[in-house]
């Protein structure tokens, strides 16, 4: 006969299989061979142990036995074995600890919970610390929300159980860490909004970081160039022959993500230089000679084309 240990069995278990028999013949040896429709088998000989499939609902899994001694003779015997799901309980991760800073989108992430059994998860959410918050699809793996600006370096810790439907699992928790980001106090400070070709125009960007980091300073500039650096540049504008709009622009970093931008309009106005005249070098020259006078070198530092305007001072007109 045939006997299982238990019976029914879990699918988190396995069942102990023997079975008896005896031969007529002395000497002769039984040889026993076992087969399933479902699960595993493992061992060999009289008593044996079946592995369970993983089912979703209880089922029947059918160990057949076959002994032979060898010399013709042989006898088989079946046993229906009933496996019973058994559920196991979700294992909860709330994802990694989080820096980001305040505006950021703080995605949580709760994919790497996983459970043993089919069915599918629920995600319960719960924050435990900081500043409340709302989170949108807080039933989901990913639920999110919008940094809010701390006063200083907040901490928010979130708390997540995952549920199969019927087991919830171990709370596991994660925590965000939020970086305020860097303040320009009155943004670009210049003394005016226009500055000539000729000039230049200092800048100012002072900032306040509350975290206390240290801040950098990144100027740039539409037109020409900018000197100095840190919270305070200098604008030297090209020269111009209309008047010409740039964009100044300042981002202030605090080194952990924190970035804060700002800009500033100015409009650059053409300033003229007063052109320097050379009549050119002195001639001696005969009767007779075609005399050209030459101001070939005389210049303006301004792109306007130049007029000439001779008057004789001396000697027969």
């Amino acid at each position: 006969s045939l006997r299982a240990q238990p019976n029914p069995v879990g699918d988190d278990a396995s069942a102990a299989l023997h079975v008896f028999a005896s031969d007529a013949d002395e000497g002769d040896t039984l040889a026993f061979t076992w087969q399933t429709n479902a699960g595993m088998l493992n061992g060999t000989g009289a008593s044996v142990t079946f592995i369970p499939p993983i089912v979703a609902d209880s089922s029947e899994a059918m160990i057949i036995v076959s002994a032979s001694d060898g010399v013709g003779g042989a006898a088989q015997d079946t046993i229906a074995l009933r496996v019973l799901h058994v559920n196991r309980v979700p294992v909860a991760r709330a994802g990694a600890d989080q820096f980001v800073s305040e505006g950021d989108t703080v995605r949580l992430n709760a994919s790497a919970s996983s459970d043993f059994d089919p069915q599918p998860l629920q995600f319960l959410w719960r924050q435990l610390s900081g500043v409340s918050v709302a989170l949108v699809d807080s039933q989901s793996a990913r639920p999110y929300f919008i940094a809010p600006r701390p006063e200083s370096e907040a901490s928010f810790a979130f708390e997540l159980i995952v549920h199969d439907g019927e087991s919830a699992s171990a709370p596991d928790t994660m925590q965000v860490l939020i970086n305020s980001k860097p303040v320009l106090l009155n943004g670009i400070v210049a003394a005016r909004d226009t500055v000539y070709d000729d000039a230049t125009l200092p800048l100012s960007a002072n900032a306040s970081d509350a975290d206390n980091d240290a801040l950098t300073w990144q100027w740039s500039t539409t037109l020409d160039t900018l000197t100095g650096g840190g919270a305070n540049v200098t604008f030297h504008p090209p020269i111009v022959i209309s008047p010409t709009p740039a964009l100044i622009g300042v981002a202030v970093n605090d080194g952990r993500g924190g970035l804060t931008r700002d800009s500033l309009a100015v409009l650059v106005l053409h300033a003229n230089r007063i052109p320097i005249a050379r009549a050119g070098a002195d001639q001696f020259v005969s009767e007779g000679d075609t005399v050209r006078l030459n101001a070939s070198a005389s210049s303006d530092f301004d792109p306007q084309p130049l007029q000439f305007l001779w008057r004789q001072l001396s000697g027969v007109s």
